[in-house]
């Protein structure tokens, strides 16, 4: 009898040392100590982070090597995303991914420029034959950066499915770092679901704070939740790891209703078809409303993810019942925090009413459709996770050059983008007007609107206040570090500023001596950048540069450069 209980005692561990005994051991893909700021499926904007954030030491410029043999399957720049990219297959299967380079090693960072020449586009996503880079493991690839949409020098890096280039935890491939650290709870929730369900004599979400540390976390005072009908919850976490102060995504939460597990999730992987799930998979609204996010034990009818091992994370309570609930948090080291809670069926003889929602109501996975003379919204059946109640309205405003047209609340969370369109208002300069939204504080975000007959047409994804603005001016440009005439001594690159506070920049072009430049794009600090090579030649040169915004407006930039 004793041996079984052993053996039951140690069954999950034993299936946790199988799965990690399935992925193969990599090598590091950096010659320094691994520390992280970010972990896989950590809960990002709009998606689950999809792979580990490395830090470089504060440092550009740090050797990144291949983590195992294979070759360059494919090479990415882009001027937002992962930046300058480098994807490597693996004969094991796997798919190995470093993003955010500075540059890659010198053979291929002169293949990519002479694609980028041959596509006339900084620009490019490249995929390539098996035989052109061959690597072995510890090959240098490039030099760490901080390219793209990157907001400080690190190396992010991902193992792939081969197969399905689904991103796996690459913690599963042998990469270790020392981390005693138990998670940390700071928040929870609980959300009566039905009409007639309550927490705490309300029938809103209740929302409070989490003392205690180490293992153990507690509800201020121990306090019992009273509650009636059906109740899901909601926490809030962050992992730490030794000697780096970020604070990361966990592994894993579960929740238990007298010791059963009816709510369970764990980082190891995902689609990149599924990771803008997240919306649902959080509270959103409270996120709009706190940028905290918070996990949520109910799964909405039309959320795919499948990142769930187990998503019924409901609790029914009855009058008189007594429910023993717990979280289980873990990190991918095994270190475990919990918040034990109380639960008990008690009905509130005047509840606080529900803040209801006004509006039209749209079901979950049903199509919407509304028209009016000078405005239409079109909504497909993959919009939303759940039902939910629209506010339609409008109000004339002069500062815009339309009304204001309300769709829905920015705390509704949108999964596909629908279709809005504002009627072009008489004796305006159509190609020049643009769709934004307005965040409430006096912010316009262009929405990539377009002139579709009649209307400004866009395809937002979220709620929230659409408006109209005119665009007549040209975008900005401004050389950062050279005059026109001769070039100062020691400079090896050229540097221009451009930016469009308006309906935002759409294309540039450079040339030199009358043929096409390449110009790096790094788009969060509104920087163009030509690195000087053979095409310089001693002497006079003529350099030009066109931007373009969204509406057409176009700025021209000459200079006579002395070499």
């Amino acid at each position: 009898m004793r041996q079984v209980f052993l053996t039951l005692l140690l069954f999950p561990l034993v299936i946790f040392a199988q799965q990690k005994q399935d992925y193969p051991t990599y090598g590091s893909p950096l010659n320094i100590p691994i520390y992280l700021s970010g972990t896989f499926a950590e809960l990002r904007s709009n998606h689950f982070h999809s792979g580990i954030d490395i830090r470089t030491q504060g440092l550009e410029g740090q050797p990144v090597f291949a983590v195992g043999d294979g070759y360059v399957s494919r090479v990415a720049v882009s001027p937002g995303g992962f930046g300058k990219a480098i994807y490597v297959n693996h004969p094991e299967g796997f798919t190995s991914v470093y993003a955010h380079l500075q540059r890659f090693s010198p053979e291929i960072e002169a293949w990519v420029k002479q694609q980028q020449y041959a596509q006339k586009n900084y620009t490019v996503n490249l995929y390539i034959a098996k035989d052109q880079f061959v690597l072995k493991k510890g090959q240098q690839l490039g030099l760490s950066g901080n390219s793209g949409s990157s907001a400080g020098p690190h190396l992010h890096f991902e193992i792939r499915d081969g197969a399905t280039q689904e991103p796996l935890n690459p913690l599963h491939f042998g990469y270790e770092m020392k981390d005693y650290i138990r998670p940390a709870i700071s928040t929870f929730a609980a959300y009566p679901l039905s009409d007639s369900a309550q927490v705490n004599g309300s029938e809103n979400a209740f929302y409070s704070a989490v003392e205690g540390w180490g293992e153990q976390h507690r509800l201020p005072n121990h306090q019992p939740i009273y509650g009636i009908g059906e109740l899901a919850f909601g926490i809030s976490v962050i992992d730490q790891h030794n000697d780096t102060p970020n604070k990361n995504g966990v592994y894993s939460v579960e929740l238990k209703s007298d010791k059963q597990t009816i709510f369970k999730y764990a980082a190891d992987r995902f689609s990149f078809t599924e990771t803008r799930y997240i919306n649902s998979f959080i509270d959103y609204a409270y996120f709009i409303e706190t940028k905290k996010r918070l996990i949520r034990s109910q799964r909405d009818p039309l959320n795919k993810l499948r990142i769930y091992e187990k998503d019924s994370g409901i609790i029914t309570l009855r009058q008189g019942d007594t429910v023993q609930a717990e979280f289980v948090v873990m990190d991918f080291n095994r270190n475990i925090s919990r918040l034990p809670f109380l639960l008990i069926g008690r009905k509130a003889e005047k509840p606080t009413p529900k803040r209801a929602a006004e509006g039209v109501l749209v079901k979950a996975g049903t199509a919407f459709e509304l028209r009016k003379s000078d405005f239409y919204v079109e909504i497909n059946p993959e919009c939303f996770y759940r039902d939910e109640k629209l506010t339609i309205n409008q109000k004339v405003d002069s500062n815009y050059f339309s009304s204001i047209y309300t769709i829905g609340d920015q705390a509704i969370p949108v999964h596909k983008s629908f279709d809005l369109g504002i009627r072009i208002p008489k004796n305006v300069n159509s190609s020049k007007l643009y769709m934004v939204q307005l965040d409430g504080k006096g912010e316009a975000a262009a929405q990539g609107s377009k002139i579709s007959g009649d209307f400004v047409t866009a395809k937002p994804r979220l709620m929230g206040e659409f408006t109209l603005l005119l665009d007549t001016l040209k975008p900005e440009i401004s050389a950062v570090n050279f005059k026109n005439g001769k070039l100062s001594e020691g400079i090896k690159t050229l540097k221009v500023k451009i930016k469009d506070e308006q309906s935002g920049i759409n294309s540039y072009e450079a040339t030199l001596n009358g043929s096409w430049l390449l110009m790096a794009y790094d788009a969060k600090n509104d920087l163009l950048i030509y690195e000087f090579d053979e095409r310089l030649k001693k002497g006079e040169n003529q350099f030009t540069l066109q931007v373009t915004d969204k509406v057409g407006n176009t700025a021209l930039l000459r200079m006579q450069l002395i070499y």
